[in-house]
């Protein structure tokens, strides 16, 4: 395997080339073959994709995505795997396997050092090589070319006997569910991190598969909930009619599990009281970040003290995946990264969908006002400060749009939609909505990180100055008029401390108070102003840190009241 750059489109791919022995090698070559067709005829993002195959000086080689991380024998090593972790590998293996099955092709050599995990976390089902293809409805197409070989032979699918289902050990026909039963022997050790048929030679293990049941996983894992030991155990029944018959029952199942085990870790985060010297009635509707950390949560309005209570709250994911920095919605569609990809979904929960724009590795810093575009970023990789270009594209999908010339860090669109605000490097710009008139409207002579942000009435902006870093105490947030004339520190109360700093300030609506953020005695605290800008007293919100997440506001300013409450430690 080695690393390579496609010249013509760009990008770094991994070419695979046969061995020397393998090229004289009929059987290897059709595997080879066999395994470019297959994985080249899947589309989806838990399957490695393969871009060509091909032939340079004699050598076969096929290329394909190039990916960074390890694979799932590694990650497991010889220990357990924690369970979020576990739900998580075993989640999206199956969104692979169902994709596959579905497009009427069996994997059969479903096994640890199949699966990569990248560095990023997400699972890649890879080695196509015994593939074979059946009909839709789990029956075998006659005699495809498939490799036969002894269970003794070492090579290319040696330590493949262990993960063997019981009807492919017996040499019989296969179908999908052969597939679920290998990945069930993946599971067990994802479970336990032993293997769940062992063995000291090829007939042992086969013997131990075709007649004996493995060890409980409760029995090696105490710590594992019933509901999985309960999964794994179906997906290792002996007759496949017991089993679970397609992937997506098993999904179904998994998705369940991941569910329940969430709502069990919320009860538990809500058993304990919340420490709060006051309560009010607090209206949600989005919030900022700037340090990679902290959300700010913005209030729709004020209202009277209250007894301590939890908010209203409404969970809209159940996967484990890793979600992304950034969150936006129009009021209809939530759009956020979910396991590395773009998706969307309703703001009122479901299935995630896999994002209708194809944006690629940008990603997303603003909705239009009127809902119909992204603002976009194309980082630089080799840019220290993560500058890039900015680009609007259709929600709906469409060719995107690059900006002029215009290199940012950050950009944001105005409310009424004219006009974009972004900062580059020690400046702050505004420019028309299609990107003419760029214009320069003040030179901070400092760091400008995180994006510049309208007020309602389109007339001002808030941007954050920091002197050398985001982590820098000496922060601050400042607001010009929208043409850079009066530019002016945050005004604080008297006895707020000259060394602590404030960023990601946002109006709430209306733009008569705003939140911001600070490290102010010790502690990530949000603030608000409950006067205008020209009262000097500000008060605490409660020190309720979003390490991951944050939300910005929706258009019609209240569509994620309900979704945007209490961090309960979910990471779904």
């Amino acid at each position: 395997m080695y690393k390579a750059e496609d010249t013509r489109l760009g990008r770094f791919v991994a070419l695979k080339f046969l061995p020397p022995e393998g090229q004289r090698d009929a059987h290897a070559q059709v595997r080879f073959q066999r395994e470019a067709q297959a994985a080249s005829a899947l589309n989806h993002h838990n399957i490695c994709t393969v871009y060509d195959i091909g032939e340079q000086g004699g050598q076969t080689f096929i290329a394909m995505e190039l990916l960074e991380g390890q694979t799932l024998r590694q990650k497991i090593g010889s220990r357990a795997l924690p369970l979020e972790t576990l739900l998580d590998y075993a989640m999206q293996t199956t969104a692979a396997l169902e994709i596959a099955h579905k497009n009427g092709i069996v994997h059969r050599n479903i096994k640890p050092s199949n699966i990569f995990v990248t560095s990023r976390g997400e699972v890649k089902l890879a080695d196509f090589g015994l593939a074979k293809r059946v009909m839709l409805d789990n029956t075998p197409i006659g005699e495809s070319p498939t490799i036969s070989a002894p269970i003794t032979e070492r090579g290319t699918i040696v330590g493949t006997v262990a993960y063997m289902s019981p009807e492919q050990a017996q040499d019989q026909d296969i179908d999908a569910r052969s597939d679920i039963f290998s990945f069930g022997i993946v599971l067990y050790e994802m479970a336990t991190g032993r293997r769940a048929f062992p063995g000291e030679s090829p007939a042992t293990i086969i013997g131990e598969i075709l007649h004996k049941e493995p060890k409980p996983i409760r029995q090696l894992n105490p710590q594992v909930p019933e509901e999985l030991q309960r999964i794994v155990v179906k997906t290792l029944e002996k007759d496949r009619e017991d089993r679970y018959q397609t992937a997506h029952e098993l999904m179904v199942d998994l998705r369940r599990l991941m569910k329940k085990e969430t709502e069990r870790s919320q009860i538990g985060l809500a058993a304990e009281p919340p420490k709060r010297e006051k309560s009010r009635k607090w209206m949600w509707i989005g919030a900022a970040t700037v340090v990679g950390a902290v959300a700010l949560i913005v209030l729709a309005g004020r209202g009277t003290p209250s007894n301590s209570a939890p908010l209203p709250m409404e969970q809209l994911t159940f996967s484990s995946e890793t979600k992304s920095p950034s969150i936006f919605t129009d009021g209809s569609r939530i759009y956020f990264v979910s396991g590395n990809k773009p998706v969307e979904m309703s703001v009122k929960g479901g299935d995630t969908a896999s994002l209708r724009a194809a944006i690629g590795t940008m990603s997303i810093l603003d909705i239009s006002p009127d809902g119909s575009g992204f603002l976009l970023l194309e980082s630089d990789l080799n840019d220290e400060t993560q500058r890039g270009t900015i680009w609007t594209m259709p929600v709906l999908g469409g060719a995107g749009k690059r900006l002029g010339n215009i290199t940012a860090r950050g950009a944001s669109y105005s409310p009424d939609g004219k006009l974009i605000a972004f900062n580059e490097k020690e400046s702050v710009y505004v420019c028309d909505a299609d990107g003419q008139n760029v214009k320069e409207i003040w030179n901070t002579h400092h760091m400008v990180p995180g994006n510049p942000v309208f007020s309602p009435d389109s007339k001002k902006i808030l941007v954050t100055v920091s002197r050398s870093t985001l982590e820098d105490d000496l922060t601050r947030i400042w607001e010009l008029n929208v043409d850079g004339s009066n530019p002016h520190l945050l005004p604080l109360p008297q006895h707020w401390p000259e060394d602590t700093g404030t960023y990601s300030g946002i109006w709430t609506p209306g733009g008569k108070h705003f939140v911001f953020s600070s490290y102010k005695d010790g502690s990530n605290n949000l603030y608000e102003y409950l006067e205008p800008l020209q009262s000097r007293d500000t008060f605490a919100f409660e020190s309720w840190i979003y390490r991951q997440e944050r939300c910005l506001p929706c258009r019609d300013r209240m569509a994620t009241m309900h979704h945007c409450g209490r961090p309960t430690g979910s990471t779904s």
